[in-house]
C-alpha cells in the first residue's frame, strides 16, 4: 500500500512466466480449482485474481460447448482481465452476478482487516457456489504410495504453525498473513466465512498441502 492508501502492483507480469511460476504442486492446485468448477454445474464463472490465466482458460475450453461464461477480475491491467479493479471494491466494479466465484490464493495479499468485507462482497455477486483457497502456514510430512492399477495414495501429516505470533510482510508479492498462525487459524477463517456462506466442504490439496480449499454455497 502506498502513502495514498491505494494498493500498488505487487509483482511484474513476468512473475507468471510458466517455467518459473508453475511447478507440480501449483499445477495440482489448478486441477482442484478446475475440478470443483466443472463439478459445480454452474454456467457462469468469475475468476478473481487472473494471474497466469491458466485456470480461466481451461474452464472455458472444457465448458465451451455449453456456452458458459468465464470472466476474470484483477488489479493489474497488464494481465488483460475482463474487469480491472481493487478487490476491496469488487461489487462496485462488477455489476452482475455469477453462478460461481473462484478466488484462490488472493486474499492473503491484503491485510486481514479487509478479509470479511471482501467475503461479503463475493457473496453479493455469487448466485450459487464459491471456490476459495488460502495458503496454510504449516509443517507437513507427505508419503505417496503407488499401487499398480490404482491411483496413488497420498498420506499427509499437517501441523499448523500456531506458535508463530507475528507475521512480517516483506513486500514484493509476499503475503500479509497465512492460515495457521495465531488469530488466523482455520476456525477463525471459518467463523467469518460462515456469516456469509454455507460451507459445503473444506480440505487441503493432497499433493500441495500449502493450499487449503473451502467450497462455499450461497445462503
Amino acid at each position: 500500500m502506498n502513502d495514498s492508501g491505494k494498493y500498488q502492483i505487487q509483482v511484474e507480469k513476468e512473475h507468471y512466466d510458466f517455467k518459473q511460476y508453475v511447478d507440480q504442486k501449483r499445477w495440482m492446485s489448478y486441477y482442484y480449482q478446475i475440478r470443483e468448477a466443472v463439478a459445480s454445474g454452474c454456467s457462469s464463472f468469475l475468476v478473481v485474481g487472473k494471474g497466469d490465466g491458466i485456470v480461466s482458460s481451461i474452464i472455458s475450453e472444457i465448458l465451451c460447448l455449453e456456452n458458459c461464461i468465464v470472466d476474470t477480475y484483477d488489479f493489474d491491467d497488464r494481465l488483460y482481465p475482463t474487469y480491472i479493479g481493487d478487490i476491496r471494491n469488487l461489487n462496485s466494479v462488477v455489476k452482475k452476478e455469477y453462478d460461481c466465484i473462484i478466488c484462490c490464493q488472493v486474499l492473503e495479499h491484503l491485510e486481514w482487516q479487509y478479509f470479511e468485507k471482501i467475503i461479503e462482497q463475493i457473496s453479493s455477486i455469487c448466485n450459487s457456489r464459491t471456490i476459495l483457497s488460502l495458503p496454510m502456514h504449516r509443517l507437513a510430512f507427505s508419503l505417496i504410495i503407488d499401487f499398480p492399477k490404482f491411483h496413488n495414495k497420498v498420506c499427509n501429516v499437517i501441523i499448523p504453525r500456531f506458535w508463530k505470533k507475528k507475521w512480517i510482510f516483506k513486500g514484493g508479492g509476499e503475503h500479509y498473513w497465512e492460515v495457521g498462525i495465531k488469530n488466523r487459524r482455520k476456525k477463525d477463517i471459518l467463523r467469518v466465512v460462515k456469516r456469509h456462506f454455507n460451507i459445503v466442504r473444506e480440505y487441503v490439496v493432497p499433493e500441495n498441502t500449502y493450499h487449503w480449499f473451502i467450497i462455499l454455497e450461497k445462503n
